[in-house]
């Protein structure tokens, strides 16, 4: 996007230069900010880690196998960047669970 584009862009929004989008961009920072230290925050994030070290825990109770827990030790040490797609997208879920808690 060209300089001209941008400055259209943001006069139609009510904002005539980037210096006025900076302060509204940093208002809303500030607000996500102090939402994500609040108590509440941290309280929400506490019990989704807690539903999925429970659901972890069931699922690995209920498939404990000496070929699993060999997997399972094997996965342990692989990055997240050498996942199959399959297993982001586990992970991916509570990823979204976190968003949507704070």
């Amino acid at each position: 996007m060209n300089d001209a584009r941008f400055k259209q862009l943001m006069k139609g929004l009510g904002m005539p230069n980037s210096r006025s989008l900076l302060i509204a961009l940093r208002q809303v920072a500030n607000e996500v900010a102090q939402e994500i230290k609040s108590d509440a925050a941290l309280e929400r994030l506490a019990a989704l880690e807690h539903e999925q070290w429970a659901h972890w825990r069931e699922y690995m109770l209920s498939n404990l196998t000496t070929d699993n827990i060999e997997l399972w030790k094997a996965k342990i040490k692989t990055p997240y960047s050498e996942l199959t797609e399959k297993e982001k997208d586990s992970d991916r879920v509570w990823a979204r669970k976190a968003l949507d808690g704070i």
